[in-house]
């Protein structure tokens, strides 16, 4: 049976006894920023926060550590993964090698109609900008605009490299939820994001691929920015995080 417990965001969680519950939602804290970057993590904490068990939750945190979201310190326990510049720089080159390939594929198969990407398009043109004490609505809001990136790839119809790349989409959402609210940013996305659709429709992969880079470039650039003016603080107890 289900329960629905308090998290320490404010928010619920419906735990139905499965590791991936759990899973799920401290991913999301940790992408939002309710888990901040470099904070200590106590299974005790968690496990009484959430009303479960520690096997469970253990499972979970096994997860993050497979998707690079927290790292173990022997002796010293978990650790929310910090967001770096020298890890945002290997997230990118995997990010840019993926996507750039994957129009090459489009021009050897001839490939020029998008439908998910095209979907996920028409969806981020209806959004509003959510507020800045609204963290679920600002998770989607960044989530859909990785759509479509995830529709291009999807595109490839190769579930390897569709695998590959689903892998990185949330820790690329951790770096682009701290820079959300740059001015013109996501107006600009958008409009990248058609380019690249409009080039593709049209049989100009090369034109696709650098308009591509200049926008994942573009991002890159402006995240490291974020960075360097928001230094991530120091390693803390849960609870406690100073920045």
């Amino acid at each position: 049976m289900s329960t629905i417990n308090k998290l320490p965001s404010g928010g619920t969680v419906v735990i139905q006894g499965v590791s991936e519950s759990i899973f799920q939602h401290l991913k999301n804290e940790i992408i939002t920023g309710n888990l901040a970057p470099n904070l200590r993590l106590s299974e005790a904490r968690i496990a009484a926060s959430l009303g479960v068990s520690r096997a469970p939750l253990r499972e979970a945190l096994r997860l993050l550590e497979n998707g690079n979201f927290i790292i173990r310190v022997p002796r010293r326990g978990a650790y929310v993964g910090d967001l770096s510049i020298e890890n945002l720089e290997k997230v990118y080159e995997a990010r840019t090698m993926i996507e750039t390939f994957a129009i090459d594929l489009f021009k050897k198969k001839r490939i020029r109609h998008l439908p998910k990407a095209e979907k996920a398009l028409e969806t981020a043109a209806k959004l509003s900008l959510p507020s800045l004490d609204d963290k679920s609505g600002m998770l989607d809001y960044v989530m859909t605009f990785s759509d479509f990136h995830v529709g291009l790839i999807e595109g490839t119809e190769n579930e390897w490299i569709i695998q590959f790349y689903k892998s990185l989409t949330f820790n690329l959402a951790r770096y682009q939820f701290i820079c959300l609210y740059i001015p013109g940013l996501t107006t600009n996305s958008f409009e990248m994001h058609q380019q690249v659709l409009d080039h593709i429709n049209k049989g100009r992969y090369e034109s696709a691929k650098k308009s591509l880079l200049t926008h994942i470039n573009r991002t890159a650039s402006l995240i490291k920015d974020e960075i360097k003016r928001n230094s991530c603080g120091q390693i803390t107890e849960m609870g406690a995080a100073k920045r």
